[in-house]
């Protein structure tokens, strides 16, 4: 047997010879078949040739020049530099393109067969003008699409040796068959609600003459029920009219908070008809109990049509108010959202019977929301979510380039686990976020989350060097002990520009328990990863109900922050812990060394040890602060406190604050009075806020203190909710 070649090159020269021996061969001599040789002549005569030596078989695809290739091609580096695959990898990756492009071929035929059978049923006004270019906009997608699957079906069966297509050519062509069929959808949603709005002004025309003759037989019982409605509903009508009167295209900003139906959709769809320059909308659905999804529907619809400048937009819903949002609906939604070209977006979500396969379509929304600068996503208490959604919210934003603010939020949701955390934080990794300034993360609540979810987030916050601004809320995940603080106290050190810190840890959601697996260790851990970090200007550290955090905790902490001198804001809630007047003592040490501090907030609730001592520390620290103009203290079951801690509270009152909170347990005629005392003292006062649980003071008493301090712009002394 001998190498192709060989045979190959002789036969061209027209030798009749044996290559061995050289003996003349007979002319009608017919050697013995070679099965190698023939496979390698029958794969020739399927093409499946390189095309530059001609003897020898491809085995390779160059995907740069789309052309086939063999192994002698490979020791020659012809194709060194550019990307090439085997030709079984190269067509089972097409055949993946292949299924999902005829996918998209299905489903655009399917809305074009939809759009044929409904549209003969409407004016024939419509289905010259409208159906006709919805179908002309459609077939020169639809022939390139069909055009492109023969070529990759040509290819497929061997019938090519030049590739006559690329991927990124695939890619685009179904993006372009998916936006073809989104448009469709659209428009067949539009024409739908017009033949609605038509039934429906038949209806309504109808209903009134019902509702005069029902009113004549109302008890009286149910005339006061009516007035009273109809006395809200004059209160609400009167805002939209305003709304209504206001100039053409006047508005920039405009926030809508619905509590009732009424002929809210109506009003509104007006209102964005009218006003076409909006750049920011809020709209709250979360009060509104008797706002189905069709009225909603038909708010975001006339948004949709009318808001081409819209820049911001924020949404909210509350299951636990309003009718629950499923997943056709959240779809709906997503559909809206698509065709909008924001730079910011808030979704709100609470209470939603919406599962894993609602937050997929969110996903495939943020992905035309290239513009995107602002996104804020909250899902509270969806208890069917999984891992699955966070994957989803991960594969969504890593298509957005420009975020620059970007804060996720699932909390109370018992089915996210470690897993979906580890996606999450690994997709932000790997992609483009290099202008992110801003990262919340909130996961409060979701109690299957342990120690491995913060070591996630510790390893992936070094590739977000440019951060100013993190947020981490896993208060209430149960199974965070001391090394998951340890974890999120590391991540931050390579921040180098952060200036605002914010880490929430403790409690459980065990009534009257708290967490016994974050103590003094986690603390000092904490401490010595924030050492130094002296670009912070606001921090805030939450130990909620962590039964373990006594003293010599808020002594690591001491010890740390007092070479803070550039803080500006600082907030420590410490509710729940072990705590007495010793660690208070530690707080003055270090809260007196922050000369550049103007917000304070501290919070010791529930420190059932804590004496008039505590108050006096806290009084001495804070008019040692030159610069505090905002101060909130809350003692909320701190039974300890006596008059002679009222007295405490006077002289701290006297420094030169605008905004003060109290927060105590117990308000005693002695307590009040030293408070009053210290409020005369204050010139600039413009905010203050008492707030007890328990009262020995009359209310006739108490409105004599509001009396005397209405000229103060907000005042206001009143019982805890």
């Amino acid at each position: 047997t001998f190498a192709f070649s060989t045979l190959f090159s002789l036969a061209s020269e027209g030798a009749n010879y044996c290559p061995l021996c050289k003996e003349i061969l007979p002319t009608n001599y017919e050697p013995s078949k070679n099965i190698v040789l023939c496979e390698i002549i029958a794969s020739i005569n399927k093409g499946k040739v390189c095309p530059v030596h001609k003897n020898q078989r491809a085995k390779y695809v160059c995907v740069s020049e789309r052309v086939m290739f063999c192994g002698e091609c490979v020791l020659n580096k012809m194709h060194d530099t550019h990307q090439t695959l085997s030709i079984e990898d190269f067509l089972k990756e097409a055949k993946v393109h292949i299924e999902k492009l005829a996918d998209q071929q299905k489903t655009v035929d399917e809305k074009c067969e939809e759009v044929q059978r409904k549209i003969p049923n409407i004016l024939e006004l419509v289905i010259d003008k409208a159906v006709k270019k919805m179908l002309e906009n459609s077939t020169s997608i639809i022939d390139s699409s069909k055009d492109l699957l023969q070529r990759m079906q040509s290819f497929k069966q061997g019938n090519e040796i030049k590739l006559d297509f690329t991927f990124p050519e695939i890619n685009k062509n179904a993006a372009q068959l998916t936006k073809a069929s989104e448009q469709l959808a659209s428009r067949m949603e539009l024409l739908d609600r017009k033949i609605r709005e038509f039934t429906k002004e038949i209806q309504f025309a109808d209903h009134r003459e019902e509702s005069k003759a029902t009113d004549t037989t109302k008890t009286t019982k149910g005339k006061k029920s009516k007035h009273f409605a109809n006395e809200i509903s004059k209160i609400i009508d009167k805002n939209f009219n305003d709304l209504l009167s206001k100039p053409k295209d006047s508005l920039a900003s405009l926030k809508i908070r619905l509590c009732h139906a009424g002929p809210v959709a109506e009003q509104l769809r007006d209102i964005f008809k009218l006003q076409r320059n909006l750049k920011n909308l809020s709209i709250d659905f979360t009060t509104c109990g008797n706002i189905n999804f069709q009225i909603r529907k038909s708010i975001l619809t006339s948004v949709m049509y009318n808001q081409n400048k819209l820049e911001n937009l924020t949404l909210k819903f509350d299951g636990s108010q309003s009718d629950l949002m499923t997943d056709n609906q959240l779809e709906s939604l997503c559909i809206y959202l698509a065709t909008l070209h924001l730079q910011g977006l808030v979704l709100e979500f609470k209470e939603l019977k919406i599962s894993d396969d609602g937050i997929a379509f969110l996903k495939d929304a943020l992905r035309y929301l290239y513009d995107l600068q602002s996104l804020k996503i909250r899902i509270t208490e969806c208890k069917d979510l999984t891992d699955k959604s966070l994957n989803a919210l991960a594969d969504g934003i890593r298509t957005i380039k420009n975020l620059s603010f970007l804060q996720i939020g699932i909390s109370q949701c018992d089915k996210i686990n470690d897993k979906g955390v580890d996606y999450l934080i690994d997709t932000m990794k790997k992609s483009n976020l290099g202008l992110l300034k801003y990262l919340g993360l909130n996961f409060s609540g979701c109690k299957e989350l342990t120690d491995k979810s913060a070591k996630y987030i510790c390893f992936g916050l070094g590739s977000f060097s440019s951060l100013e601004r993190l947020v981490i809320d896993m208060r209430f995940c149960e199974k965070i002990t001391d090394s998951g603080v340890e974890y999120l106290g590391k991540g931050i050190q390579t921040l180098l520009q952060l200036q605002h810190f914010e880490l929430h840890v403790g409690g459980s959601s065990k009534k009257n328990s708290g967490s016994d697996k974050i103590t003094d260790l986690g603390m000092k851990r904490l401490m010595e990863f924030l050492q130094g970090n002296i670009t912070i200007s606001t921090l805030a550290i939450s130990f909620v109900h962590c039964n373990k955090l006594t003293d010599q905790g808020l002594r690591h902490l001491r010890d740390t922050l007092k070479s803070y001198y550039n803080l500006r804001e600082l907030t420590l809630n410490f509710k729940g812990g072990k705590l007495t007047d010793h660690g208070c003592n530690s707080l003055r040490k270090v809260i007196k060394h922050l000369t550049n501090l103007e917000f304070l907030e501290l919070d010791l609730s529930l420190c059932k040890d804590l004496t008039d001592n505590t108050l006096n520390y806290m009084k001495e620290a804070i008019r040692k602060l030159p610069t505090i103009s905002n101060l909130k203290l809350s003692f909320q079951g701190c039974d300890n406190f006596t008059d002679n801690g009222g007295a405490y509270l006077r002289d701290m009152l006297s420094a030169p604050m605008a905004k003060i909170h109290l927060c105590l347990e117990k308000l005693t005629p002695g307590m009040l009075n030293s408070i009053k005392e210290g409020i005369r003292q204050r010139e600039f006062l413009s905010d203050f806020g008492l707030f007890y649980n328990k009262c020995d003071v009359s209310n006739k008493e108490l409105d004599k203190v509001r009396l005397e301090f209405g000229n103060i712009a907000s005042f206001v002394i009143d019982k805890l909710a």
